[in-house]
C-alpha cells in the first residue's frame, strides 16, 4: 500500500510536472496519537497494571519518531522549495529496540515485563537515514526516545 502510493506520486509528479514530494514517517508516538502502536500500548498496560508484553526478545528495531519532531519536519517540507520533487524520511534516525522502549516506559511507570512469541509476519526494521531532509530542509530531530517518552507520559 505505501510502495503504491509513492508510486503513484512519483507518476503524477513526472507525468503532469507537479511539485509533489514524498514524506516517510515512521513509528509515531506522542500525545493525541491513537494509532495504537507499541508506545502507546506500553504505556496503557503499565497504567492500568497490566504487564508490558513483548513479542519475541525485543531485539527487533524500530526507528521511534516523537510526534513533534515529525511535525516540525512536516512544516519544513512545506515551508522549504527545496522539498519539491523530493523523498524525505522523517524519522528519529536512530532505531532502537522494543526492550528499549519498554524499560523507559517502566522506569516510569513501573510494571511487570513479560515476553510472547514474536510475530513472524511483522518485518523487520532499523534505521531509516535522515541525512537527506537534513542537508536539504535543515530537519533536525531533537527528541531521543528517553525525552520522548517521558514527555508523552
Amino acid at each position: 500500500m505505501k510502495f503504491m502510493g509513492e508510486w503513484m506520486v512519483n507518476y503524477y509528479r513526472d507525468t503532469f510536472d507537479m511539485n509533489l514530494t514524498v514524506v516517510r514517517p515512521c513509528a509515531l508516538y506522542g500525545p493525541r496519537c491513537i494509532s495504537g502502536r507499541v508506545i502507546q500500548k506500553f504505556i496503557e498496560a503499565a497504567l492500568t497494571g497490566a504487564p508490558i508484553t513483548i513479542q519475541g526478545t525485543g531485539e527487533d528495531k524500530e526507528d521511534f519518531t516523537y510526534i513533534e519532531d515529525f511535525l516540525e519536519g512536516m512544516v519544513r517540507v512545506i515551508e522549504n522549495e527545496n522539498s519539491r520533487g523530493e523523498l524525505f524520511n522523517l524519522t528519529s534516525g536512530n532505531a532502537r529496540s522494543i526492550k528499549d522502549v519498554a524499560d523507559i516506559v517502566n522506569q516510569h511507570l513501573p510494571t511487570e515485563i513479560t515476553y510472547t512469541a514474536r510475530d513472524n509476519q511483522k518485518p523487520s526494521r532499523g534505521t531509516m537515514s535522515v541525512e537527506k531532509a537534513k542537508d536539504l530542509i535543515g530537519y533536525w530531530p531533537t527528541y531521543d526516545l528517553e525525552a520522548g517518552v517521558k514527555e508523552y507520559i
